[in-house]
C-alpha cells in the first residue's frame, strides 16, 4: 500500500506562527486550539471563507461560554458591570451541557464572558464536564476568589489555563477595581505555589487592560509579576482602536459567544 506523508502537526503550526510575530503565545495557541489534523484542516476551511469573502463559519471550534454575568467587583472600565437595567443570572448546567454536547467540534471552551465564572455554585463541574469531553478549557478571572479551596478545584476539575486580570499594581490597582491589591497577590502567589507543588501543566496569565498611559505602571507590573506568571498581556478597552480595521476578523470564524440564558453573538464585543 501506498504510504502518505504527513507533516508534523507541530512544524504546521510552528510555520503558520512565524506570520504572527507579535504575540509570543501563538505557537502554542495553535497546538492547543487545532490539537489534530482534522481541527487544523477545518480552521483552514473556515479562514478560507473569510479570505474569499464568503459569511459562513465552515465549523465553530471554539467559544466564550458565559456561565453568568454577575460579578463581585465594579471595575471603572467595565462596561458590562456597568449598564443600568441589564438582566443577570446563572447559566443552567444542563443548557450548559447541551452546549457542550451539541458543539461537537468544539475544541476550546472560554468559560468567561461578562462576569466572574467562579460565582456559579457549579462552577467547578462545569469545567470538569468540558474537560472530561477533550476540550481545552480557559478561565478569565478577577482572581479574588482564588482560595486556597478554590485552587486546589481549579487543579482538580481539570482547567488548562487561567487568566487573571490585574489592571497595575497597589494604588493602580485599587483606584480601578476597589479590591486590596495585597489580598488579590497573596491569592495569586498561592495559586503558583499550588501549580510547581502538584507539577500541573496550567498556563498562568496576566491581562492589564485600564492601565494609566504613563509606562511606569507597565514597568512596575512586569517587575512585579514578569519572572513569575507564564505570559502578560496588555490589552486594550473593549471596542477601542488604535486604528479602523481594514480586514475582516478572524477570530468571527471559528469563534461564538453563548450568553448564560442562552443567546449567541457571532463576537466577545457585543454585549
Amino acid at each position: 500500500a501506498k504510504k502518505i506523508f504527513y507533516m508534523p502537526l507541530w512544524l504546521i503550526h510552528y510555520l503558520v506562527s512565524q506570520f504572527t510575530v507579535t504575540d509570543k503565545r501563538i505557537f502554542a495557541r495553535l497546538r492547543n486550539y487545532f490539537p489534530t489534523y482534522l481541527s487544523t484542516w477545518n480552521e483552514f476551511r473556515n479562514q478560507l471563507n473569510r479570505m474569499f469573502g464568503i459569511p459562513l463559519v465552515y465549523k465553530v471550534q471554539s467559544a466564550h461560554i458565559e456561565l453568568t454575568n454577575v460579578c463581585n467587583l465594579k471595575c471603572k472600565h467595565c462596561t458590562p458591570q456597568n449598564l443600568k437595567g441589564s438582566r443577570r443570572g446563572m447559566m443552567d448546567f444542563s443548557l450548559f451541557k447541551k452546549i457542550i454536547d451539541q458543539l461537537t467540534d468544539l475544541k476550546v471552551a472560554v468559560l468567561s464572558w461578562n462576569g466572574e465564572s467562579f460565582l456559579h455554585p457549579k462552577f467547578f463541574e462545569m469545567c470538569r464536564y468540558a474537560k472530561d469531553r477533550g476540550i481545552y478549557v480557559i478561565i478569565y478571572t478577577n482572581g479574588t476568589c482564588l482560595t486556597p479551596e478554590n485552587i486546589e478545584k481549579v487543579f482538580a476539575s481539570g482547567v488548562a489555563e487561567i487568566d487573571v486580570s490585574v489592571d497595575g499594581i497597589n494604588d493602580v490597582y485599587e483606584n480601578n477595581r476597589g479590591f486590596d491589591y495585597h489580598i488579590l497577590k497573596n491569592n495569586l502567589l498561592n495559586l503558583l505555589e499550588v501549580r510547581k507543588r502538584l507539577g500541573y501543566p496550567i498556563t498562568i496569565l496576566l491581562t492589564a487592560t485600564n492601565l494609566p498611559k504613563d509606562e511606569s505602571c507597565r514597568e512596575q507590573l512586569v517587575a512585579e509579576w514578569g519572572d513569575k506568571v507564564d505570559y502578560i498581556h496588555f490589552a486594550h478597552l473593549m471596542g477601542e482602536k488604535i486604528k479602523l480595521r481594514n480586514k475582516t476578523c478572524k477570530t468571527i470564524f471559528r469563534h461564538a459567544a453563548i450568553s448564560w440564558d442562552g443567546k449567541v453573538c457571532p463576537c466577545v464585543i457585543d454585549m
